[in-house]
């Protein structure tokens, strides 16, 4: 994949998740990968589950892997459900650009869902107001 320092280029990488028995539909998860002045954009929406982690997995990888990247944003302030699949792969992408020289950061202090499950999994001190996150990635701090 050849990207061009002087044009933006979108990627849309979008995928299907399993039948849902208890709704009866098939939810959509998506990311987005928008390319920044010196590295990459990725917009996570939707649904970030178990289902959907290894499509994200290779979205994560394939983003980490390109020559010129040297920061990468990552937006989560979109996701309507997540799981702690989901936070391993935020941090195994942070520990993997920082191996790289990769600055790896989220656009926004955790929220909403992200948050919610931050605290479920004890990486952050529920209810505290933005100043529980015990790492500071989570406040939108660079990995």
């Amino acid at each position: 994949m050849e990207l061009h320092q002087n044009v933006l280029h979108k990627y849309d990488f979008s995928f299907r998740t399993p039948y849902d028995s208890d709704t009866g539909e098939q939810d959509i998860a998506m990311m987005e990968m928008n390319r920044t002045s010196d590295g990459l954009q990725l917009t996570f929406n939707g649904r970030q589950t178990l289902a959907e982690a290894e499509q994200t997995r290779e979205s994560l990888m394939a983003a980490l892997s390109m020559d010129d990247v040297r920061a990468i944003l990552l937006d989560c302030t979109s996701i309507d459900e997540l799981d702690i699949s989901f936070l391993q792969l935020l941090l195994a992408t942070r520990k993997t650009g920082q191996a790289r020289g990769i600055a790896v950061s989220l656009t926004a202090p955790a929220t909403d869902a992200l948050a919610d499950t931050l605290a479920r999994a004890g990486l952050a001190r529920p209810g505290d107001g933005g100043k529980g996150w015990f790492d500071s990635f989570w406040a939108g701090g660079q990995g």
